[in-house]
């Protein structure tokens, strides 16, 4: 067999319509949700699949499909192969939406000094930990924009230029004046939320 390259599935939930036992090579999902919920499989594609039923999970690689019929290989990522009976769930361990994600999330980085100055800050195009070292001389504002933003982006608003004046985070912390401290936001999927906060 070639080498194997990832694919994305849509959404990647199903049961099992019919049971297995450890040494099957080919498993069938509920009708109909092969094509709905799963990605063609070309040659050299694959898919990491767990089967779970009850206390019981195994990991499958997925290398062939046809309609609601897979062909795997059995007990991959340290699990063993095991029987499982009809209705065990079937996921996929990389979906579409997971390595979207991933694409979108810029890799942890540091700005340059925001200065005496509002900011907004954009997920995926700011640098994860954004500064603020001069000395502010009114109360200034971060501003989290949630456009572009995907569950699990973050940034730490780090505070080190000291004054008479507070920096306010995305209303959800704000610096004290004359106080050098980080805040740790992390978007949710819907909204910022503060994840963390310290003293320097």
């Amino acid at each position: 067999m070639s080498e194997l390259a990832l694919t994305a599935a849509l959404t990647g939930i199903s049961t099992l319509a019919t049971g297995i036992d450890a040494d099957a090579t080919e498993i069938r999902v509920a009708a109909g949700d092969g094509d709905l919920k799963f990605p063609a499989l070309a040659e050299g594609d694959f898919n990491w699949i767990k089967i779970t039923q009850g206390a019981n999970s195994e990991v499958v690689k997925a290398y062939w499909r046809e309609h609601d019929v897979f062909r795997v290989i059995r007990g991959q990522q340290c699990t063993a192969a095991r029987s499982f009976t009809t209705g065990a769930t079937i996921t996929v361990l990389t979906t579409a939406l997971a390595l979207a994600n991933v694409a979108a999330s810029r890799p942890p980085s540091v700005s340059a000094d925001k200065g005496d100055a509002d900011a907004t800050l954009v997920a995926n195009v700011d640098e994860t930990t954004v500064r603020w070292a001069t000395t502010l001389t009114a109360n200034r504002t971060v501003t989290l924009s949630t456009t572009g933003a995907v569950n699990g982006n973050k940034f730490r608003i780090v505070r080190t230029g000291l004054g008479a004046y507070t920096l306010a985070v995305g209303g959800l912390k704000t610096i004290a004046n004359s106080t050098a401290a980080f805040v740790d936001v992390e978007y949710n999927g819907s909204a910022w939320v503060l994840t963390g906060y310290g003293a320097l």
